[in-house]
């Protein structure tokens, strides 16, 4: 039993450093491009970047920055990053002011959000052809573009990718500026109407007629070129759609390589196997807690207990998952906006998370409380229970356990050069100005988890029945449940029928549950999983308390908009 624990973690640890190992070839493509982490001085703070580039350069080449949208980091746009890089350009692409890895500024108004600190740092490179720059933003990150453009009208090419629409605070966008413009949107974008933008694209792009997607205006020579691309995506993916990828270099190619009389040829993508063993090495990064828990349970002293369940005849088995979830859910949006008028702890978003998952938690002990009172003959009182179940061993399990995947994180991106992720970095190494953030976010988290914990493994009359496996995955379902009924009330009829059911800001927050949903499966396996093997809730607790902490405190940014 003790080998097949070691052997199982071996197998696990294998898979995990072998997925970001294939990744981090096709990320160099495997040793024709030079990767590297720079530092970029912008005005009054720093920003950090990873900088693309053939290593077989002659002359001077063209080269692109990039910016992400909000909450986001370099990596979202690595993908384009990587595909300009080998198709000859270089490419940089960059955490915006207060974002992933560079500083917060808090005293310095930049509208451009670090990109102008980055096209000044690719300009002075010595194969860096400073007459043939290009910029590209996606969402938040289109918004620096238009400000980069309007300081720097030399910029050769510009693309936005969902966002950047309005001429307020920017200079406005006609048949000449900016140069050789790509307009790159999803049809099923949340923040976008098509109508209005075909009508505000129109004297950009020099017509009277209705835009066709797909068709450049103007001309390449003169700067006046410009080309909508619609795509079949949803904002959050648009700048990870092949076709978007395909669609930049293209237009680099047409834009910034003037001496060339003929059509290039865009090399077959490999970004997305880089993104498929990334997700890989995320399932076994999860997966790990199984091996790693069971070493730890043998090591640490003291011992496991049977699962204890508080018999209740209002919370049964499907109605208690049930019931909880859709506390969540109807308190999601709400907490969301009281996020934005309580801004604590310190991140954009990250305060909305927090207020919500704390909101959903106390929401959920009071409702126990309530049912505690009707409680049948022999039932163990809430408090009684938490307080009788609390065991040292299992505060060290959860602790341990995090420090440890926190050391695999590590290794991947400081050896590697690949952070663990799912579209963006969920479990990144954090600098120091995160890494304090980070204890400002577990009394939130803490009180959600313990309430979970009741729900799920406690507060019902008996375990379902059937095979382990088989329970976490109807647990997992039923929790999930109605966030993905949500999605598919608001997703389905876009790409059925092309209606948008809720647009606007309100719908962003609702693909905000994109990334939500795979994080609260995680919690949900780890929480199964660590009661199953220690007949307690407290392991899960603390383990998805720092986890949830670690993620909101690598993941939000501390500024943005200016």
């Amino acid at each position: 039993m003790i080998q097949r624990r070691y052997l199982t973690l071996l197998l696990v640890l294998v898979i995990f450093f072998g997925s970001a190992y294939g990744a981090s070839l096709i990320n160099n493509d495997f040793g024709a491009l030079s990767i590297t982490a720079v530092t970029i001085p912008a005005q009054g703070y720093t920003i950090r970047g990873t900088l693309y580039a053939p290593k077989s350069v002659t002359g001077k080449i063209p080269a692109f920055a990039l910016a992400h949208g909000v909450s986001n980091s370099k990596e979202v746009l690595s993908g384009i990053a990587l595909e300009l890089a080998r198709n000859g350009y270089v490419a940089l692409t960059i955490d915006e002011k207060g974002h992933g890895e560079s500083d917060a500024g808090y005293d310095v108004t930049d509208p451009t959000l670090g990109l102008g600190a980055a096209v000044t740092y690719l300009s002075s490179l010595p194969y860096v052809n400073a007459n043939l720059i290009g910029v590209c933003g996606h969402s938040m990150g289109a918004g620096a573009v238009r400000a980069m453009v309007s300081e720097n009208p030399s910029i050769a090419a510009t693309v936005l990718i969902g966002g950047g629409q309005g001429d307020a605070g920017y200079t406005p966008m006609d048949a000449t500026h900016p140069q050789n413009l790509l307009f790159v949107v999803g049809r099923n974008d949340v923040l976008f109407d098509l109508t209005s933008l075909d009508a505000y694209l129109r004297p950009v792009f020099d017509t009277s007629d209705q835009i066709i997607s797909g068709k450049v205006y103007g001309q390449f020579s003169d700067g006046t070129a410009r080309e909508l691309i619609i795509l079949e995506a949803i904002h959050l993916v648009e700048p990870i759609d092949r076709a978007t990828v395909e669609g930049v270099i293209t237009w680099a190619n047409s834009a910034l390589r003037p001496e060339v009389s003929y059509p290039l040829t865009v090399k077959a993508q490999t970004y997305l196997l880089r993104e498929g063993l990334m997700t890989v090495s995320l399932l076994a990064f999860i997966a790990s807690i199984i091996p790693l828990s069971q070493v730890l349970n043998g090591l640490l002293p003291g011992g496991v207990g049977e699962p204890v369940g508080v018999r209740s005849r209002f919370l049964r088995e499907r109605r208690v998952f049930i019931l909880w979830s859709l506390m969540g859910l109807i308190l999601y949006l709400p907490t969301m906006f009281l996020g934005t008028v309580i801004p604590f702890p310190p991140l954009l978003f990250g305060a909305s998370m927090a207020w919500w998952l704390l909101t959903t938690g106390v929401v959920g002990l009071l409702i126990l409380t309530l049912l505690a009172r009707r409680k049948p003959k022999g039932s163990i009182a809430l408090f009684s229970y938490l307080r009788e179940s609390f065991k040292v061993r299992d505060i060290a399990l959860g602790t341990i356990l995090v420090s440890l995947l926190y050391g695999l994180a590590w290794v991947t991106a400081t050896f590697l050069g690949e952070k663990i992720r799912f579209i963006v970095p969920i479990f990144p190494p954090l600098i120091t100005s995160r890494a304090e953030v980070l204890p400002l976010f577990i009394p939130f988290y803490l009180i959600y988890f313990i309430s979970e914990g009741l729900y799920l493994h406690v507060y019902r009359q008996r375990q379902m029945a059937g095979s382990a496996v088989g329970n976490m995955t109807r647990t997992l379902l039923l929790k999930l449940a109605p966030y993905l009924a949500l999605l598919t009330i608001q997703y389905l009829p876009m790409f059925i029928a092309n209606y948008k059911l809720i647009p606007g800001y309100l719908g962003f927050f609702i693909e905000f549950i994109w990334v939500i949903v795979p994080l609260l499966a995680i919690s949900t396996f780890s929480s199964w999983w660590l009661y199953r093997h220690t007949g307690r809730i407290w392991a899960g607790v603390v383990l998805n308390t720092l986890l949830f902490a670690w993620a909101s405190a690598g993941l939000f940014p501390f500024t943005a908009f200016r």
